[in-house]
This record gives structure tokens, sequence and C-alpha cells, in this order.
């Protein structure tokens, strides 16, 4: 599940799996964060807070 939510400076967006099945730890959790600021630095974003938690992803964006 996706949720999205936008104001005039920045992006809210909530990341959960769709099954519970799926854990967020380790290896997976460091290649998550490395795409993520990969995908910022090169559309010139700033992450103001990412969170992976075991079974979602909370991440604060500001897109210019």
């Amino acid at each position: 599940m996706v949720l999205t939510v936008r104001t005039a400076t920045s992006t809210i967006l909530y990341l959960s799996p769709n099954t519970e099945e799926l854990i967020l730890r380790g290896e997976l959790v460091q290649r998550i964060q490395q795409l993520w600021y990969e995908c910022c630095k090169v559309n010139k974003w700033y992450i103001h807070e990412l969170q992976i938690l075991p079974d979602h992803v909370h991440i604060l964006i500001q897109i210019p």
C-alpha cells in the first residue's frame, strides 16, 4: 500500500507491504535506504526523515 500526501513544499509517502510475511531487516533495509538516497540525489530532493520498520517505511521528502 502506498499513501501519498503532498503539500506546497513536501511529499509524504507511507509505504507498506501488502503481505504480513515480508519483514524488512538486515541487507534489505540497507538496500532500501541506498535506493532512496540515490533517487533523492539524482532528483535533487531532500530527505527530512527515513524510518524503515519491520513492516513498513516512513519517509518525508522535500521536492523543490
